[in-house]
């Protein structure tokens, strides 16, 4: 899923380059360089330029930014999953363990949770985490100045569905920081 360059050539998002886009990206986050949920125009040029002397591969910004935002989402998809009573995850094995009816209710949400079930996730999910959770805010839980206050059970309500929704899992010990793969057996 890469789309096409300016020259109508396929360009293909292999896992190797998606890993090394994760890296650069990853680079710019701990640096600052993130403005609130993406980076700066020069930044994703600066992105685009590293990337190219690393995989020979000229994506362009605009492709750049579009699988950022597949990624975040990829994430918050995968989150959701573990989040949900009854799954688990064997990083070892980067399987992913979830009764048939949840699979079936989640691929009926997304297409992310057939490659869930298939493959498990297939890039650095606590390195994802630190990338979006830095930058992600949902506002699920905020109102207006203009509305009544939530009643308890409203409250309750949000509350509940804030936290069912794509929130980053610490799965991982924080001892590395690398972009080597899966760090540390699950807590």
């Amino acid at each position: 899923m890469g789309g096409k360059s300016e020259k109508g050539e396929v360009m293909e998002w292999s896992v190797a380059n998606t890993k090394a886009f994760i890296e650069k990206i990853y680079e710019r986050v701990k640096n600052g360089q993130l403005q609130g949920s993406t980076f700066k125009t020069t930044t994703w040029e600066e992105i685009n330029k590293d990337l190219f002397e690393m995989i020979q591969t000229n994506y362009g910004v605009d492709k750049l930014k579009s699988k950022f935002n597949r990624l975040r989402q990829m994430h918050r998809d995968f989150s959701t999953l573990l989040a949900r009573t009854g799954v688990t995850w064997e990083m070892e094995s980067n399987k992913v363990n979830a009764p048939d009816e949840v699979w079936d209710e989640l691929i009926k949400k997304g297409r992310h949770y057939k490659n869930f079930k298939k493959h498990g996730f297939e890039y650095n999910y606590d390195i994802l985490g630190d990338i979006f959770n830095s930058s992600t805010s949902t506002g699920k839980l905020s109102h207006s100045f203009t509305q009544e206050p939530p009643n308890s059970n409203e409250e309750k309500a949000m509350e509940g569905d804030f936290l069912t929704k794509g929130i980053h899992i610490n799965v991982f010990d924080d001892e590395k920081d690398d972009m080597k793969g899966p760090r540390h057996k699950r807590k």
